[in-house]
């Protein structure tokens, strides 16, 4: 690693936002450890350290905060956008991800003092009410 290359833990590192992250970060000459709770986590070049989780997990107090110490910075790309948009049921895993899991992340990142967190935020254009696309 060079001087200027830090340590950065990128969650959801397999997704549409993570991977091209992952390899971009690769090729500055930065450290990575990916976490992602599936199997695509296998699909990561070697050189990315690997811890297969997700936000929601039970254990995640227990597993988290030895793998992020160390680290310069955290990216948090986890979401869980259902195939189909139209069936308000298929986003309440990704409201749990982001309104229970992305805290719990932000409280362990504090916790063990990685001094960066990079939280990803955005709203689906679409329905305003009622679930799906855009209710947030």
């Amino acid at each position: 690693m060079g001087d200027s290359a830090m340590r950065v833990f990128v969650v959801g590192a397999t997704g549409a936002a993570g991977r091209p992250l992952v390899d971009a970060l690769l090729a500055a000459g930065h450290e990575i450890t990916a976490m992602s709770p599936g199997e695509r986590l296998d699909q990561l070049p070697p050189a990315v350290r690997r811890l297969r989780a997700g936000l929601l997990d039970a254990d995640l107090e227990d597993v988290l905060p030895s793998r992020l110490a160390g680290h310069d910075a955290v990216v948090n790309l986890a979401t869980a956008v259902p195939a189909d948009d139209d069936d308000p049921r298929g986003w309440d895993l990704d409201s749990s991800i982001r309104e229970t899991g992305s805290p719990r992340l932000a409280r362990l990142v504090a916790q063990v003092g990685v001094p960066v967190l990079v939280q990803l935020s955005g709203r689906r254009r679409g329905r305003s009410r009622g679930g799906g696309p855009g209710r947030r």
